[in-house]
Parts: structure tokens; C-alpha cells; sequence
């Protein structure tokens, strides 16, 4: 039974006529009779009773008429969405997020463009530390991941997308709390709050190097169990700590950020995918960081 004899059914079944059918098909009314005598074979019944005054459908051709009409709806849709999913306007894409990326501004306004563009493509989070996302990515467990570079792999395909300037985290009643900026100099040997060199080495190498810079060995102090909460434990007293500037978003009470006199570590942030990747859903997502890149880069310049 092939799609096209379906249609010729319905619109024999809904003139009752073959001429008007055929002519409403734009065919000759001998191939359709021939194309319904075929069907009826297939069936093993006749789907019209013949009538002096025209034809009518049998038992077998009312029930045909009630299901023909899904079939071909289904395969319409099956259809729309093959061609949906080869645009990349419909699928899935696993997402992953290092824990420090995450609330980053640009990530989310990029994300929020490409689900304007894209609304039926689902977006499923997953947020871990930037080495398992790597691994997730090269296994494909994830299909692509916001992280920081610089990432140990060549393996993965990295999309740079911003670079973010670091920021000091101090307790209220510091001495230095009302200075807009800070000397990482002037900070040698109170404890440094970071989180645990596994989770993101790119961050925690980056901030060590800023205070060997600055002429400084830094006083390692308590790890925070993610970058996010280093701010909560610098007002608990624990010490202080240098985090990436959109975590400053994170509006811990007892804490201030500032700027970093002098020379100051930029991370950035880049999406990983595999190389090459053929879904069509991720290519769209590479094309809207990179629209975003290219914005940011017009308005430094503009800034300049």
C-alpha cells in the first residue's frame, strides 16, 4: 500500500465520484480507477459498491476512509519533524556548565537567543566541574559545555566565546574593604579561601599566578567545596578569596568585591563540543557564540 493510493481513496471517498476525484487530483480518471482497483486487491475486498446512479463506500471502505486519514496525517508529521530535526529546529542538546561559567552573562543571554530561535530544541543542564564535563563531552554523555579554558584536551572542538576578569572577595571590617581596587601585595599572609584545584584547574592556577605576580606566595587556606560559595566563607571569617567576576551576582551579605590593581588574570570561557560535530542543533549553537564573540569584539572596539 503506497502514500500516494491513500490520497486517492479519501478523494474518491469524499466526492463519491471518480471523474470529480480525478479532476480534483488533476489525473485522468482511468489511472485512478486503475490505482483504486489496486488498493482493493490489497485490500481483498471492494472498497465501492458500483451503482447505477454512482458509488458508495463498503464496511471495508468506511472503515479505510476513518484510518487513511491518520496514516497520511502521521506521515505528514513524521515529515515535518525529519526536516525540523535536519534544520536543527527540533531535538535535544545535553548541556553542560562548569559550576564558575554558570552565571556568567553573556552565556545566558547567548542561551536565551538561541531558545528564542529555536523554541522546540530542549536544553537539559548539567552542572559539574570543568574536568568531568571534558570527559563527558569526549565520551558523549554531553553533547557540548560552557567551561573554562585552558582545558587538557585535544580532542574537543572549543568554541572561545569571553574573556572574565577576576575580582577579590573581602570580609566586612577588613582593612582594605573601602578601596575600589586592591594590591594583591598588600594581602600576603591572610588565608586564601579557593576551591579544590580538581574541580577547575584552569581558575585555580590562574589565581595562584596572579599573586606570585603581585611578588606574593600565596597562604593557601579552607577549600570551598564549589567557587560559588568561597564568597559565603570569607563571611564566615574563614579568610579571603579571588573569584570570577560574574560571581559577584552572587550576592553574599558580610562580603565586598574589588577590582585588582595591577596585573590581573582573565579566564576564558569557551563552548566544547567534538570536533566537527554533525547535529544539526549544535551547529546552530556554535553560530549563535559565535555571533555573540563577534558582538562583544564590535563593542570593545567601539569602547576603545
Amino acid at each position: 500500500m503506497e502514500l500516494r493510493q491513500l490520497r486517492y481513496f479519501i478523494a474518491v471517498a469524499d466526492a463519491l465520484h471518480f471523474t470529480r476525484a480525478a479532476e480534483q487530483l488533476g489525473m485522468a480518471q482511468p489511472p485512478l480507477s486503475q490505482q483504486i482497483r489496486k488498493l482493493e486487491r490489497e485490500v481483498g475486498a471492494p472498497l465501492f459498491h458500483r451503482l447505477s446512479r454512482g458509488i458508495e463506500l463498503t464496511e471495508a471502505g468506511r472503515r479505510l476512509r476513518e484510518d487513511a486519514q491518520q496514516v497520511l496525517d502521521s506521515a505528514e508529521q513524521a515529515l515535518s519533524h525529519a526536516q525540523s530535526a535536519a534544520r536543527g529546529v527540533s531535538g535535544r542538546i545535553r548541556l553542560g556548565f562548569a559550576t564558575s561559567a554558570v552565571f556568567h552573562t553573556q552565556i545566558a543571554m547567548t542561551l536565551r537567543d538561541y531558545r528564542s530561535l529555536y523554541p522546540q530544541v530542549e536544553l537539559a543542564p548539567h552542572e559539574s566541574d570543568s574536568p568531568s564535563l571534558v570527559e563527558a563531552v569526549r565520551d558523549g554523555r554531553l553533547d557540548a559545555a560552557f567551561l573554562r579554558l585552558p582545558v587538557e584536551t585535544d580532542e574537543l572542538q572549543l568554541e572561545k566565546m569571553v574573556d572574565e576578569p577576576m575580582r577579590v572577595v573581602l570580609p566586612v571590617g577588613h582593612r582594605l574593604a573601602d578601596h575600589s581596587a586592591i594590591d594583591l601585595a598588600q594581602l600576603a599572609g591572610e588565608p586564601l579561601i579557593l576551591s579544590p584545584r580538581w574541580t577547575g584547574p584552569a581558575l585555580y592556577d590562574a589565581i595562584l599566578e596572579a599573586f606570585r605576580q603581585a611578588g606574593v606566595e600565596p597562604l593557601l587556606g579552607q577549600e570551598s567545596p564549589q567557587v560559588p560559595t568561597c564568597a559565603n566563607m570569607v563571611a564566615s571569617g574563614f579568610g579571603i578569596s579571588m573569584v570570577p567576576e560574574s560571581i559577584c551576582q552572587v550576592r553574599s551579605e558580610g562580603v565586598s568585591y574589588h577590582a585588582i590593581a595591577g596585573y590581573s588574570p582573565a579566564l576564558s570561557i569557551a563552548l566544547a563540543t567534538r570536533r566537527n560535530p554533525l547535529a544539526p542543533t549544535l551547529r546552530n549553537l556554535i553560530a549563535r557564540v559565535r555571533a555573540e564573540r563577534r558582538r562583544l569584539e564590535a563593542a570593545s572596539v567601539v569602547d576603545r
